[in-house]
């Protein structure tokens, strides 16, 4: 069974944090347009998952351009979950820069890895003075003096072009349904599994392994939403009708 992932995502914190011109004042990647949020009486740790999302295609190049606070020499540096662990390793590190002025913009270039998991993870982009004896390169969870960290949702997608398949092929049960649905693919191949609103808003993604699943709605409003299922480069689709409780 899967459901919306619930985060373990370490949460880091910063002592004295943006009071002296330490943060994150702009991040623009792809879609997530955040701009101008920093401030000296901002948070130190700021999860922007629910509303800055973006979309990123394995082994396509991509520009994440951070600018910095009022504070320098500071330095930036940020990470995505390619493995999809919950836990951010030195080799998901994007890059890093050390501002000379403030309110510097500065881009860190980046490929994303061509066997990067396929679904919903995390970017997390971090930001401040790092005193002496801290942990260096810039580490995604210490608790370091000064500084901010922020957070983003990100989808990976496949590279490669994904074809339409018979919908036939994929059979979900009971629909109508007020909870658990049972999910039937073709093979038992890894596949990624969204579910999509009439809006076009994804609000459930997971990636499985198996021809037999059990999905989790009951989180969601009644209504009618599209269950997608990629798996081998084929892209299968079924409406669902959600009922209310």
């Amino acid at each position: 069974t899967f459901m919306p992932a619930i985060s373990e995502y370490c949460t880091p914190f910063d002592v004295v944090g943006t009071t002296d011109g330490d943060y994150v004042n702009s991040v623009t990647l792809s879609t997530i347009a955040n701009l101008n949020t920093g401030a000296v009486d901002g948070p130190s740790y700021t999860d922007y998952t629910t509303t800055e999302s973006t979309t990123l295609v394995r082994d396509a190049e991509y520009s994440l351009v951070i600018e910095s606070g009022t504070y320098s020499p500071d330095t930036y540096t940020a990470w995505i979950d390619y493995d999809g662990d919950d836990e951010f390793e030195a080799s998901e590190n994007l890059g890093e820069f050390t501002t000379t002025e403030a309110s510097e913009t500065s881009q860190i270039i980046f490929t994303v890895p061509a066997d990067a998991a396929v679904g919903v993870t995390r970017l997390r982009v971090r930001g401040g003075y790092l005193l002496k004896g801290e942990p260096t390169p810039y580490d995604p969870c210490h608790p370091y003096v000064y500084g901010e960290t922020e957070d983003y949702e990100v989808l990976v997608q496949f590279g490669t072009a994904v074809s339409e398949a018979p919908n036939a092929d994929l059979a979900l049960w009971p629909n109508p349904t007020t909870g658990l649905v049972t999910l039937s693919l073709p093979t038992d191949g890894p596949a990624m599994v969204n579910v999509v609103d009439m809006q076009g808003r994804l609000v459930i993604a997971g990636n499985i392994r198996g021809a037999r699943h059990t999905l989790d709605v009951s989180a969601l409003a009644a209504g009618t939403y599209l269950v997608q299922v990629i798996q081998e480069n084929q892209l299968r689709s079924q409406r669902l009708e959600v009922l209310g409780r």
